[in-house]
């Protein structure tokens, strides 16, 4: 409801609780659908009227074997196409609409397609499962459907663009393992990429970078390169990436120079605390995208641009400053400090001061009034949740009982592996999870099976919806089994026998010094405790 709310999506058809189960149905359908019109896209793309995608897509570099990686498939350049053939197949014109598929026509009756003469790439979730298309356009077309170059699925019950990057599906277990993520603007960028050997790669999908993006990436690795294009967007939405980190992360670099020239030591932040986060910038020479320079300039020189990236707040110092100085106008001073801020606010101490004492020099701005600004900026660091509480958006999961999380997590990875009959909600003590928890409790008790997706639909909590993204955006272990959720339950249920028992040693230690040795109350205790600790013995023997 929150995302929803904040992206001004009415979703309120989908929220009465009484029909979780029709939701359920309804993302089964879509995803149904979105497999038959990806399986269409791919047929036409391979037919005789699809020789000129496929022209392009050779044009564009583009390997057979990488277009079937990426199940890259072609919408042919006709108002009802899919339509059609998706009808033929038993699909309604409503729920194609529903799917995003189609659109209604302006002012008549019927629908229309969507995508026309466009090379269609589809967009996966984590299971692997279609939610969305995304439509580049054939260049050179003398059709009248020409629209915007690239146009993407409307956001749908199974896709918000705010939880969604092209490629992640593709780069996760790469990006896990090199605990790093190359972070583009486009689909050829990402594609080029993984032709070229870059296989932890994804794009933002017509979106600028949001806080979910950092949420999802940020649960799986520890370096963001940004490598937007050198356009005026490009710089912008590298901007805007750099406020939504520096405004909930800590920024674990040391940049390399000050414009200054003075060097700044190595004694700033321990990469091993928790929150913090390597954020690096590549900067394209040339006006060059992605995909244009690995084609003129070829991989070595991306592999170039890569050991000599440059820090976010260093870029965003080096960048504002650019054309502010000390005789500029106050309005334009305080324009660019408004820019750097938010990134020296995510910054450790020492790091904040030696710049200060740069903007001091360059700007003439008093180091108190600098400081002042920072101070005010650390105070909305705090994001209010919509019940007016304030939360820390940085890595929920740390801040759980490592059992409980890693239960939670193998839940919402692996649910045929857990009989939610069999999980006593007393075995846990983290509000969130029981939070978490009992929601599922309460749709498996009315025979509704929840997945994550589902599930932050009915979270009101935004401590909780942070936890489930988190959790349910990572990837386990392939070799784990149902042995696992057993033995994951068997320690829970000992973790809260031991919390009982000490409790009861509290409570007899407490009696026993205020009513002695022979009182009803501490007899009663000890007969309790020893009950407890039979029951624990019957379960370690079973």
């Amino acid at each position: 409801q929150f995302l929803a709310r904040r992206q001004g999506i009415d979703i309120s058809g989908y929220l009465d609780k009484k029909n979780n189960e029709n939701i359920v149905k309804a993302r089964d359908r879509i995803i149904e659908i979105n497999k038959l019109a990806l399986k269409y896209f791919q047929e036409v793309l391979k037919h005789e009227i699809g020789s000129k995608a496929r022209d392009y897509l050779v044009h564009r570099s583009v390997t057979k074997e990488t277009k079937d990686f990426f199940q890259i498939g072609y919408a042919p350049d006709k108002w009802d196409s899919l339509l059609k053939a998706l009808g033929n197949r038993g699909v309604s014109q409503e729920e194609l609409e529903k799917a995003g598929l189609v659109s209604k026509r302006d002012g008549e009756k019927g629908f229309y397609d969507r995508f026309r003469n466009r090379i269609i790439f589809p967009i996966f979730d984590n299971a692997n499962n279609p939610i969305a298309f995304g439509g580049r356009l054939l260049p050179g077309s003398e059709s009248k459907t020409e629209g915007a170059k690239y146009l993407n699925s409307p956001e749908t019950i199974v896709f918000k663009k705010s939880l969604t990057m092209y490629g992640l599906n593709f780069a996760r277990q790469k990006m896990r393992s090199k605990k790093k993520v190359i972070i583009v603007e486009g689909y050829f960028d990402v594609i080029t990429l993984f032709q070229n050997g870059f296989d932890y790669a994804v794009a933002t999908l017509g979106t600028a970078f949001t806080q979910d993006h950092l949420r999802i990436l940020r649960s799986q690795v520890e370096e963001f390169i940004f490598v937007f294009d050198p356009d005026e967007a490009g710089q912008a939405a590298t901007e805007k990436a750099g406020m939504i980190v520096g405004n909930s992360m800590n920024l674990s670099f040391v940049p390399k120079g000050l414009l200054s020239n003075q060097i700044l030591g190595e004694d700033f932040i321990d990469n091993k605390d928790a929150g913090t986060l390597d954020i690096q910038v590549v900067a394209l020479p040339d006006k060059l995208d992605v995909d244009e320079l690995l084609k003129t300039k070829g991989k070595a020189e991306f592999e170039k641009l890569l050991s000599s990236t440059e820090g976010l707040l260093e870029r965003t110092v080096r960048m504002t400053l650019d054309d502010v100085h000390i005789s500029s106008s106050q309005s334009k001073k305080m324009d660019a400090i408004d820019k750097i801020i938010p990134l020296l606010a995510a910054s450790h101490r020492s790091v904040r001061e030696q710049f200060f004492l740069l903007l001091e020099v360059r700007l003439g701005i008093p180091y108190p009034t600098l400081s002042s600004m920072l101070s005010r900026r650390l105070e909305k660091r705090k994001v209010p949740s919509e019940r007016g509480n304030s939360i820390d958006l940085v890595d929920v999961k740390k801040k759980l009982p490592k059992i409980e999380a890693d239960f939670l997590e193998l839940l919402l990875h692996k649910p045929e592996f857990v009989d939610l009959n069999t999980i006593d909600i007393s075995f846990f003590s983290d509000s969130t999870v029981i939070t978490i928890l009992n929601e599922l409790l309460d749709a498996s008790e009315k025979g509704i099976k929840m997945d994550a997706a589902s599930l932050l639909d009915h979270l009101d909590d935004e401590v909780a919806r942070s936890l489930v993204i988190e959790l349910s955006s990572s990837q386990l272990d392939d070799e784990i089994n149902n042995e696992e959720a057993l033995d994951c339950l068997s320690r829970l249920k000992n973790i809260k026998l031991r919390r009982e028992q000490e409790k009861f040693n509290k409570e007899i230690y407490n009696v026993s010094r205020e009513k002695g040795d022979n009182s009803e109350v501490l007899w009663s205790l000890l007969e309790q405790k020893n009950k407890l600790l039979k029951k624990k013995q019957k379960d370690i023997s079973t």
